[in-house]
């Protein structure tokens, strides 16, 4: 009986090894898809997302893939609302997204990211 408890176990351990967690974020797609895979060949890579024409910073895609060699920064909305990816199939980051603010100056503080705020500024 022990046994029999061991080897179902191990079996059941397996399958939830090999299973893959799939969630709904509501996506409707309408973004497309966001695929730098066509960029693995030209070295690094840097891209710049403009949130301006996403206001409440939602963005609706199909897929994404962000390669090993490809940065993602953003430019924040005039709302500077964070970013929301909402995605329906597969999602590949191996590169990176940045989402940092600026560096402040002497006389200002830096400007946040994407839903971030000014710090070091005097009140």
């Amino acid at each position: 009986m022990k046994k029999l408890v061991v080897q179902s176990l191990a079996i059941i351990l397996t399958a939830c090894a090999t299973a893959q967690a799939q969630i709904s974020t509501g996506s409707n797609g309408s973004d497309g898809a966001l695929d730098y895979s066509s960029l693995t060949n030209l070295g690094s890579t840097n891209i710049v997302i403009n949130m301006a024409d996403h206001p409440n910073g939602i963005y609706q895609y199909t897929y994404v893939n962000i390669p090993a060699n490809v940065t993602v920064t953003f430019i924040p909305n005039a709302n500077n609302t964070p970013v929301y990816w909402l995605v329906q199939n597969n999602v590949a980051i191996n590169g990176i997204l940045d989402v940092s603010g600026q560096n402040s100056t002497s006389s200002q503080g830096g400007v946040g990211g994407p839903g971030g705020y000014v710090w070091g500024t005097r009140f």
